[in-house]
């Protein structure tokens, strides 16, 4: 058996740099020296470095997941992780086939061990933790945790956090034909952000639901110092829609909540929001998509980050509103927007391990860098999608010549 272990360790590294030697086929020049990789594309370039050839087992074995934890681990630095992580999908995007083993695991860890059903267990992992990294990261007034928007004439490279997040409301609020005075229902609000800001611009009133005690706190909070007496928001799961009376809302709106729920769980949730909806209301569905199947999120964010969650797809949300009789107006993928405010979350997030570094071990933060990286390399130039899908209640409603005039993408 001790024979055998440096043999398999050397299959793996020569797998693993088989793999990466297809990056020639997007341009890169590559050279390797021992356990050091170094990569020149235009004018980047940048490296990365084995610590541990433990590195290679993870990494061919497990995909992304070992990837990720290797990183955690420090078994490999890097002086460029966004480059690193962009290469990967250059080369998933040259050769789909090229880390089947990690495919395989993937298939299998979804398929045996996780169900996407929207559980307090699955929110309390990721949304209960590190109150202060969130209010460091998210923007101050509405603690916005979901993508935000470039309008047309914004410059991408100097926008704020800020704009971008009230960009993305004002454009939900466009979409939705939000009126004065009108009553909206947010499903999986958060920490009552839109809620907030429909109450400022409108005079709306909101009643919203979350899962984690921790954001229904701060969002209260939130809620509080912004002065919007109409705006109640409740610690509560789904069945909290069954308890709500029939016709009681002009809109309702879903913002970075549906990634959490199944997809048998979709005839409940759309049963509610059609019974809730007044005859003329309207309906938005904000979350990430897939093109393709499957629909499960990548291994590491799947154990890390969001246990349990995945991405919709378009077929699955349009059955369910045509089904109930509700009808779409209008759908729009988003998803490359994202990178900016995924920029502006790690540039905050690094502050704050700067500031704070007793508060967080070494781990935690590589696991949250790899988190936010990979997640801007992937809304860069990967294949995922960000949908905004808007409806009505009613098939037959009355639709416009225009949509609501809306700041379009750049």
């Amino acid at each position: 058996m001790d024979q055998i272990k440096p043999i398999f360790s050397d299959f793996l590294k020569n797998k693993f740099i088989g793999f990466v030697k297809q990056a020639e086929q997007a341009g890169y020049n590559i050279q390797i020296k021992r356990n050091k990789y170094l990569f020149t594309k235009d004018n980047v370039k940048f490296m990365f470095k084995v610590n541990d050839d433990s590195f290679y087992r993870k990494s061919i074995l497990f995909g992304s997941l070992g990837f990720g934890e290797s990183y955690m681990k420090g078994w490999l630095t890097t002086d460029n992780l966004y480059e690193l992580l962009i290469m990967f999908i250059r080369i998933s995007n040259y050769n789909p086939s090229s880390n089947r083993l990690s495919a395989v695991y993937t298939f299998l860890l979804d398929n045996t061990i996780h169900s996407r059903i929207f559980h307090r267990n699955n929110i309390h992992i990721h949304y209960d933790v590190h109150e202060r990294l969130y209010k460091a990261m998210l923007d101050e007034h509405y603690m916005a945790y979901t993508c935000g928007y470039i309008s047309s004439g914004d410059d991408p490279d100097t926008i704020s956090l800020e704009k971008l997040q009230t960009n993305k409301m004002e454009l939900i609020c466009r979409k939705l034909d939000l009126q004065k005075r009108m009553r909206i229902l947010d499903i999986g609000c958060g920490y009552g952000g839109f809620l907030i800001y429909a109450a400022e611009k409108y005079d709306c009133h909101g009643v919203g639901f979350s899962i984690s005690k921790q954001q229904t706190e701060i969002g209260r909070d939130l809620v509080e110092r912004a002065g919007v007496s109409n705006v109640q928001l409740y610690e509560n799961d789904l069945s909290f829609l069954a308890e709500l009376p029939s016709g009681s809302f002009d809109r309702i709106v879903s913002i970075g909540c549906f990634e959490h729920i199944e997809t048998r769980q979709y005839p409940y949730v759309f049963g509610h929001i059609k019974r809730l909806l007044k005859h003329n209301g309207k309906g938005l569905i904000h979350a990430i998509g897939s093109v393709t199947n499957p629909i499960t999120h990548d291994s590491f964010i799947q154990t890390y980050i969001f246990p349990n969650s995945g991405t919709i797809l378009l077929s699955d949300i349009s059955r369910e509103l045509e089904t109930r009789d509700m009808g779409i107006v209008h759908v729009e993928n988003i998803a490359r927007h994202y990178y900016y405010t995924l920029k502006h979350w790690l540039e905050r997030s690094n502050k704050e391990f700067m500031k704070n570094k007793s508060l967080y071990s070494t781990e935690f933060k590589r696991m949250w860098i790899m988190y936010l990286t990979m997640c801007m390399s992937m809304s860069k130039i990967g294949s995922g999608a960000l949908y905004q899908i808007t409806f009505n209640a009613t098939g037959n409603a009355a639709l416009g010549l225009h949509l609501k005039k809306n700041a379009e993408c750049q």
